[in-house]
């Protein structure tokens, strides 16, 4: 991963951990820790992607991830893969996502992701 990608990821991951609902205030900030952030390599006309992380909510509080956005896509949603009855993964979109106090949230392949839509400018 080159420079520029850390610091769009980082800009992301920043805009998520603003975005955690709670009456979050700087001193709070400091139970969400984020760990192992990427976002998955596509195509340079690829539109689309999906980053990757894991939250830990250390703190005594449930909390939601509730938004995320960035200045290189138009819209970030919150997204889990889930297999169907019949056997097929679909996306399914979330209004929140759970962090539950004490554990670790995991955003990977497969389960919860964020789903990066329509990008602005130059591919990552």
């Amino acid at each position: 991963m080159n420079a520029g990608t850390k610091t769009r990821l980082t800009t992301l991951l920043a805009s998520l951990l603003m975005a955690v609902s709670g009456a979050m205030h700087a001193e709070k900030v400091r139970d969400l820790t984020v760990h192992d952030p990427w976002i998955r390599e596509v195509p340079p006309v690829s539109e689309r992607s999906a980053g990757y992380l894991r939250i830990d909510n250390t703190g005594n509080t449930d909390r939601a991830l509730v938004a995320a956005d960035s200045d290189r896509f138009e819209r970030v949603e919150l997204h889990e893969s889930r297999e169907s009855d019949d056997g097929v993964m679909r996306m399914i979109h979330l209004d929140q996502l759970p962090l539950p106090a004490g554990e670790t949230t995991a955003l990977a392949p497969g389960g919860y992701h964020i789903m990066l839509i329509d990008r602005v400018g130059e591919p990552l």
